[in-house]
């Protein structure tokens, strides 16, 4: 592994289908590799994009080549019900951060 991979970026987006909205996680390094992840806040899980942007200041400064390190981190400050909204954020992020250490 060459790359760092440090995370300069975390945002979240989202568009209308007309009949339901997508949403998205992009994750950006400072060498401009980008890592997407898709998450649902249609079907029971609305604050799912809520979650993720509170937290997403602890990613920004670390490596994505340490998804495993930043997973357990928070899980360790968030405490995530099995299955709940903060469950679904933390995979989010974490498939983000792997197609990140995939590109790279």
């Amino acid at each position: 592994m060459t790359s760092k991979a440090t995370v300069a970026e975390v945002k979240t987006l989202s568009c209308s289908n007309s009949f339901r909205n997508y949403h998205f996680l992009k994750i950006t390094t400072e060498d401009g590799t980008v890592g997407w992840s898709e998450f649902d806040e249609n079907f029971g899980s609305p604050g799912v994009g809520a979650v993720i942007n509170q937290i997403s200041h602890r990613l920004v400064g670390q490596s994505a080549m340490f998804h495993e390190h930043i997973r357990e981190d928070l899980r360790n400050v968030t405490r995530p019900a099995f299955g709940g909204v903060v469950g679904q954020a933390l995979g989010a992020i974490e498939n983000a951060l792997l197609d990140v250490k995939a590109k790279t």
